[in-house]
């Protein structure tokens, strides 16, 4: 399906992959899908990103709950 690759529709996709959150005790898969669809989005609309930036945003989603997940992947050496 053609899509306009208008800043409108790149502010639209930005702002679902902003307001995104895993919620405790739901599927991690379909969450990680939910965001892979995004980003599927937003290469669609030429506006690819770089890796980091992806898992940037993948563990930005992620609740406080899993905030030691995200100390361990920071301290990781690359």
């Amino acid at each position: 399906m053609f899509e306009n690759k208008n800043t409108v529709n790149k502010v639209l996709v930005f702002r679902k992959i902003e307001r995104l959150r895993y919620q405790d005790g739901s599927n991690m898969a379909k969450h990680i899908n939910t965001i892979q669809g995004l980003i599927n989005h937003t290469t669609s609309l030429e506006l690819p990103l770089a890796d980091e930036v992806l898992a940037l945003l993948l563990l930005r989603s992620l609740v406080d709950s899993w905030e030691m997940l995200v100390v361990i992947l920071g301290n990781a050496e690359p």
